[in-house]
């Protein structure tokens, strides 16, 4: 039972922002949820129980008729109190402004608890200027209980293939991410578990190994979020029981722009003296506009050697081990990797002849820097 109080007392989530959209219906709001959620590779919510929603509604003039604060709790003195919204305060995410389901997808406890795979009942509101879902925390029947048979499957964000994933967290969060790591983050990963542990609430989450690194191999520093974790809740109390069969990856500092990240987790989940191991690796790409750097090829006179031509290639240091195209003549193109220097040995033409070397390369991206294409040509003539 503590875990589920403990739970229950989840932060809300702070947007200052101007909403996309404001006061979404249940039925606006579902479709919204139910596609972030098949996002993940999760099942959809059936539907926005009208109970719960007439809770969050309740739940939501409280906060507006008390200081307009966000809050999880009802003093039943109070103006604006009623049973249900206490409940529904208890049981819910909560944030401001009035907003979409994904108000909650950069902020990453709030976002495990929207991203429940067990979720098959909840209920909605944005009104008053606040915005709260219920995500099961209390509420019997809210999450589904495992079967023996289902299999351990792993349910990261963003999911594997995302492309303008965010570079930083940006949110206000309660529970504060920077009471685990100060300074700036990079945007934050979640990985939700499901399988076939009967309960909810009382499993134990232990990741083993976390990692991220840029498809150059460039790594980054991260800190593992899981039920080990001492600290980071309101009162230096351990972040734990914000989690409900999840863990979270915390980059130090902003991720690169227009990077492909691979991001790789393993671990067990101990339930009931059993252990079940899970493990994933996944890639996204982020957003945002790459730093411009350079990239050039020169090559030397040709010097005749025999019945070759050589020539000199010298590359600049970000293209040493990519790939060029070279062609003779402007036939018969040929892929070359490519070093600082390079010789490069051509047909010698007929007396009075010319030959002509040209070695390009296309324009990319690597750790956050825009490299733009690169060529180089040169003749020789024998005379």
């Amino acid at each position: 039972m503590a875990r589920r109080l403990a739970l229950a007392a989840v932060g809300g989530l702070l947007v200052f922002a101007a909403p996309a959209q404001a006061g979404l219906t249940p039925e606006q709001a579902l479709p919204i949820l139910n596609q972030w959620r098949a996002q993940a590779h999760e099942s959809p919510v059936p539907s926005f129980d009208s109970a719960q929603n007439t809770g969050c509604a309740h739940h939501d003039h409280y906060m507006a008729v008390n200081n307009n604060q966000l809050t999880h709790t009802e003093v039943s003195s109070n103006q604006g109190y009623t049973s249900d919204g206490a409940a529904a305060g208890a049981n819910s995410v909560l944030a401001y402004p009035e907003s979409t389901p994904r108000v909650w997808e950069g902020s990453v406890y709030h976002r495990i608890g929207v991203l429940q795979p067990r979720l098959v009942n909840s209920g909605w509101a944005a009104s008053e200027g606040f915005t709260c879902m219920q995500i099961g925390v209390n509420g019997l029947g809210d999450l589904r209980t495992g079967n023996p048979s289902d299999p351990v499957t792993t349910h990261p964000w963003p999911p594997n293939g995302a492309t303008n994933v965010p570079q930083r967290f940006t949110d206000f969060e309660s529970p504060d991410p920077h009471a685990l790591v100060p300074g700036e983050l990079g945007y934050l990963l979640s990985v939700n578990l499901d399988g076939p542990w009967h309960n909810n609430f009382a499993a134990k989450v232990t990741v083993n190994h976390a990692s991220l690194k840029t498809d150059a191999g460039t790594p980054v520093t991260v800190t593992k979020v899981d039920d080990t974790t001492k600290g980071g809740a309101p009162g230096g109390a351990d972040i734990g029981p914000y989690m409900n069969d999840a863990f979270a990856i915390f980059p130090h500092g902003a991720l690169k722009p227009q990077t492909t990240y691979i991001a790789h987790a393993d671990g067990v989940l101990a339930y009931s003296s059993t252990n079940y191991p899970f493990g994933l690796t996944w890639h996204f790409k982020t957003g945002g506009i790459p730093a411009k750097g350079k990239a050039s090829l020169a090559l030397s006179k040709g010097k005749l050697d025999g019945t070759k031509v050589d020539f000199t290639l010298t590359a600049s240091s970000s293209l040493v081990g990519r790939k060029a195209t070279k062609t003779v003549n402007g036939k018969n193109p040929v892929q070359i990797k490519l070093a600082r220097t390079l010789t490069i040995k051509v047909p010698r033409p007929q007396k009075g002849k010319s030959v002509t070397l040209l070695v390009k390369t296309t324009a990319f991206v690597r750790d956050g820097v825009s490299y733009p294409a690169a060529k180089a040509s040169r003749a020789f003539t024998r005379h």
